[in-house]
């Protein structure tokens, strides 16, 4: 799915927009977004890039794709620390934070299910 993805994030760059209704895909038997997109496009591509730009309205802080990939593992650490298990739930009762979008892409990335 790697190719896919990054041919997608070429044709807005190339003011192509139309090619996407041609691209072919088959659906993947499998398929995890944060290995196959996040990391090793976003991470290995562009690394210092900007992954998530936050803001209450009068602070704003900018997290890079490796830090927001660096806090996705810490996080997925604890969590099989903890037991946890791909296919298992995950109830979430996060504020619009940082940790909910770390939250999400760890989630992703191990195969939890989140609520």
């Amino acid at each position: 799915m790697e190719q896919p993805f990054r041919r997608f994030r070429k044709l807005p760059e190339q003011e192509n927009s139309d090619t996407l209704a041609s691209i072919n895909i088959r659906k993947p038997q499998h398929f995890n977004w944060v290995r196959e997109v996040f990391e090793n496009i976003n991470i290995h591509d562009q690394p210092e890039a900007t992954a998530l730009l936050w803001t209450n309205g009068s602070e704003t802080h900018r997290y890079s794709f490796r830090e927001m990939g660096i806090a996705c593992n810490q996080l997925l650490n604890l969590l099989r620390d903890k037991g946890l298990q791909p296919g298992d739930v995950i109830l979430t009762q996060l504020s619009l934070q940082t940790i909910n979008w770390q939250a999400i892409l760890s989630t992703i990335k191990r195969g939890f299910r989140m609520i």
